[in-house]
């Protein structure tokens, strides 16, 4: 399975947004890094998600990680993680 791990500071002030929108456009992109190598004429778009769960806040500081779970002519799917520095989960896309 093709994954990979992403760490993230937010530049911006996040205050007002339990998950900052530019922020979490920075973990998608860590997807399209990911499979850049693959073939550079593909390219991906994510169209959405089966499940978002938000277990706290997202921090100014996190990691990504990115594990593909499914290839299909179709198209791809993965699961993301996000987690603070001490290893806590917050959150989870599928």
């Amino acid at each position: 399975k093709e994954e990979a791990l992403g760490e993230l500071t937010l530049s911006a002030s996040g205050k007002g947004y339990l998950a900052q929108p530019t922020l979490l456009e920075g973990c998608l992109q860590l997807i399209a890094a990911s499979l850049s190598n693959e073939n550079p004429q593909d390219h991906y778009l994510p169209v959405g998600c089966d499940t978002l769960k938000l277990y706290a806040p997202l921090e100014e500081h996190i990691y990504a990680h990115w594990q593909q779970t499914k290839v299909t002519d179709a198209g791809r799917s993965a699961n993301l993680q996000l987690f603070n520095p001490s290893g806590k989960l917050l959150v989870s896309i599928e």
